[in-house]
C-alpha cells in the first residue's frame, strides 16, 4: 500500500508519537523516506514536540500565574 503526502499528513500525530499499527506505519515511513516535503514537516513535528516537551515545566508556570 502507498500513502500520498495528504495522508501522511492526516496521519502525523500518531506517526511521530509512535502510535500507527505496524500495517499504517510502514507506508507512512516509505514515503517518508522517498519524499523530501514530508520527510522535512516530520522532522519539524518532532522538533516541535522536543521544544513543547523542554519547555513544559516553564509553560506550566507561566500558566499558573
Amino acid at each position: 500500500m502507498t500513502v500520498t503526502c495528504r495522508e501522511v499528513e492526516s496521519r502525523m500525530t500518531p506517526f511521530v508519537d509512535g502510535e500507527l499499527a505496524e500495517a499504517d506505519r510502514l507506508p507512512v515511513e516509505a514515503h517518508v523516506g522517498a519524499c523530501p516535503s514530508c520527510r522535512r514537516a516530520v522532522e519539524r513535528e518532532r522538533i516541535g514536540r522536543q521544544v513543547l516537551s523542554d519547555r513544559a515545566e516553564a509553560l506550566r508556570g507561566a500558566v499558573a500565574q
